[in-house]
């Protein structure tokens, strides 16, 4: 993440010395920096439980903190698989550099819900399977997925706490299985 400007982006002089100037003639630019932002990338799978207003501490150069509130969470995907999310600071004693590198942290608060392992869940490009036991047979079950933290998913929906899964659904797998989830003709 980097600090920006709210204007718009610099650019170069472009007389040199000795270069004839016209009444009218733009020259260069001044920036007013007593308002900047901070652009943090947030991972997709984590976009979910992140939104404005909340509480975020920025690390400037590994020393100094500040302490801010997201302010605008932008609307498109990067490429990287993340969404922007911008934190306005007030710069007008000029201690925050442009271009600065910062880290964050954003205390998104505790999630409650249904969390597996990631290693129980196969993805097979259109759709996402755990192995369910079932009368001492491990079947394919379809699910839907959230948020991620760390090593774990929330599942969303197709199974619930009370059913029994495979903790880890590739030792399932060999280069012959072919999944069925009861959703194919």
């Amino acid at each position: 993440m980097n600090m920006n400007t709210n204007e718009k982006t610099q650019t170069d002089l472009i007389i040199k010395e000795g270069m004839l100037v016209t009444k009218g003639q733009n020259i260069f630019t001044i920036y007013n920096t007593n308002k900047v932002w901070a652009e943090i990338n947030i991972y997709n799978e984590n976009i979910a439980s992140i939104k404005t207003g909340m509480p975020v501490e920025l690390i400037l150069s590994g020393r100094n903190k500040i302490n801010a509130e997201i302010s605008f969470i932008e609307p498109t995907l990067q490429k990287n698989n993340t969404t922007v999310v911008r934190v306005y600071l007030n710069n007008s004693d000029q201690n925050l550099k442009i271009g600065t590198l910062v880290k964050a942290k954003i205390n998104a608060g505790k999630k409650s819900g249904l969390f597996i392992p990631s290693v129980s869940i196969i993805h097979t490009g259109n759709s996402q399977l755990v192995f369910i036991k079932e009368n001492n047979i491990f079947r394919s079950r379809k699910i839907t997925t959230g948020i991620t933290q760390g090593d774990y998913i929330e599942i969303t929906s197709g199974i619930n706490k009370n059913d029994s899964i495979a903790e880890n659904a590739q030792m399932l797998m060999d280069s012959e299985s072919f999944i069925k989830t009861g959703h194919e003709k």
